[in-house]
């Protein structure tokens, strides 16, 4: 049966980085609900555990933790109005809708610009709380205008979307690669041929190359500048522009890797490795 939404008149206001969060109660027949709308994330430092604890509950990647989220709000605020919703029950964070206004059009926050920030894009829910959570994104996305892009195939917002007239919405087009990495270097070096094994085993004694791991953090961003620098050289001889060109569009996409990495880094969330 249809359900009608019905809102409590509890409704607060209060005012913190001089934006403001919303906070209202939501009511039905199947269960209650608190809902809190943030227009930035500007003074939430205090949410990133719970929320990134969300993350690894749902089952979700990289691509929706918090920082990620945060980084992109200091890069593309100007393009686009965040308008991120957080659903508890019993005060229990179990739901996020990571969404940003774009030309009065929702989408996924990190997925807006030329080309988005993240590789998948998807709601965060407490699989404990799947259909609540569901029921109240497909109700406050019905009547807006949405494009919700790039959504894992395997996600759940699949199963409850896809089908629907209601909404523009599809997973990946471009699967991002992946490899499964064998134990160790040992026992990967048993798989390959012996002259290839004979060959890396020299490279690996020659002294005038040697692969690094990024250890300290005080080195972090001349090795990203050594990055930007290769990268920019390697696209440039053929043609095109490169990420991180000088104009205002790779400028941004520029400044969010900036300022993701130094969080990544502090999460130990970030491998980065160099052959010098």
């Amino acid at each position: 049966k249809h359900r009608r939404q019905v809102m409590l008149s509890f409704i607060v206001y209060f005012t913190y980085s001089n934006k403001y969060r919303k906070i209202f109660k939501w009511n039905s027949k199947a269960y209650f609900m608190e809902i809190e709308e943030l227009k930035t994330l500007e003074g939430t430092e205090s949410l990133k555990k719970e929320w990134d604890s969300l993350v690894e509950l749902s089952g979700n990647n990289i691509f929706s933790l918090y920082n990620f989220f945060r980084s992109w709000e200091e890069a593309y605020r100007d393009l686009a109005q965040i308008k991120i919703q957080l659903l508890y029950k019993d005060k229990e964070l179990v739901g996020i809708l990571p969404l940003a206004s774009e030309n009065e059009v929702l989408k996924f926050a990190t997925g807006i610009d030329y080309k988005g920030v993240s590789d998948y894009n998807d709601f965060i829910v407490n699989p404990q709380f799947e259909s609540e959570a569901f029921e109240h994104i497909k109700r406050f996305l019905s009547g807006k205008k949405i494009v919700l892009r790039e959504i894992p195939q395997h996600s759940k917002t699949l199963q409850y979307f896809l089908g629907d007239p209601r909404f523009s919405i599809s997973d990946s087009s471009e699967v991002s690669s992946k490899i499964h990495l064998i134990g160790s270097w040992e026992e990967y070096l048993s798989t390959i041929r012996s002259s290839y094994r004979s060959l890396f085993n020299k490279q690996k004694s020659n002294p005038d190359f040697s692969f690094e791991v990024l250890q300290d953090k005080g080195q972090l961003e001349v090795w990203f500048e050594d990055f930007v620098r290769l990268h920019q050289i390697s696209w440039n001889k053929r043609g095109l522009p490169g990420c991180f060109a000088d104009d205002d569009k790779h400028k941004r996409f520029r400044n969010f890797h900036s300022n993701l990495k130094d969080r990544l880094f502090q999460d130990n969330h970030l491998y980065f490795q160099r052959l010098k």
